[in-house]
């Protein structure tokens, strides 16, 4: 990438990513002033609740934070997407999605109106959704889960979350790869068509011809990269190509 456009394309879609967090930020200052948290409680006052008292307190506050999470999902998603085809243009080139005064926020929400419609601002949504749903609540049951009848250890029990956010994370990811799959499809970008990527019909059309592929987990590793080899196009769809098509039908 730096070869290529120098040390600020190493910064490409910073300023949508940007905006998408702070929306994110405000949307859950917004949504916790209207439905406020359940009250925090003490130790002594957690350790004197029955066990369906504490099933009953972790349903709520797992079923807020979804609603949460959700919320913030939505309202920024149109600046994710932005972010998103920013970044993909280093395939093709292009310059819809970056420049200019404001940073290419303004041509690229008009190029978003004009391939795909209003709709092309939520562009990968359901499957970013899930993805986000999923590892939220992954973890909180694990957690809770693992410290209400596993471990009987304060101490031990404070790090139960990290590790199964990371288990959970991981679980998700696919979802996550999906998602960015699906901004980027018939976006108008070269990274959006054939050869580099197949017109998908849909999201699930996109998770499986990843999981054919073996590329569910890419982009997870920051150190390794998944190569399938070399592609032939074959209608609309990218098949792997393989020394049997290269040998001549006369030979035996």
């Amino acid at each position: 990438i730096r070869k290529r456009d120098g040390v600020l394309g190493m910064w490409r879609g910073v300023s949508p990513k940007m905006l998408s967090l702070a929306v994110q930020h405000l949307a859950g200052n917004k949504f916790n002033e209207l439905y406020p948290p359940l009250a925090e409680l003490k130790e002594e006052e957690e350790d004197a609740l029955t066990m369906d008292e504490r099933r009953e307190r972790f349903i709520k506050i797992t079923l807020r934070e979804i609603a949460c999470k959700i919320t913030c999902v939505v309202v920024s998603q149109p600046l994710q997407v932005l972010a998103i085809r920013s970044m993909a243009e280093f395939v093709g080139g292009e310059d819809k999605f970056s420049g200019g005064l404001t940073a290419g926020l303004y041509g690229g929400a008009v190029s978003i109106l004009n391939e795909n419609g209003i709709l092309g601002f939520w562009a990968g949504l359901i499957p970013r959704v899930l993805g986000e749903v999923g590892i939220l609540g992954v973890t909180a049951s694990l957690t809770f889960l693992i410290n209400t009848y596993l471990l009987e250890d304060k101490e031990m029990a404070q790090y139960t979350g990290h590790v199964a956010g990371f288990l959970a994370g991981s679980l998700c990811y696919p979802l996550q790869v999906t998602s960015t799959c699906m901004t980027v499809s018939r976006s108008g970008l070269a990274a959006g068509y054939p050869p580099r990527m197949p017109l998908y019909t849909g999201w699930l059309d996109c998770l499986s011809h990843l999981r054919s592929q073996g590329q569910l987990k890419r982009g997870s590793s920051l150190i390794f990269r998944y190569y399938t080899g070399p592609q032939v196009i074959v209608g609309d769809r990218v098949i792997p190509a393989n020394s049997n098509m290269f040998k001549s039908p006369l030979k035996p």
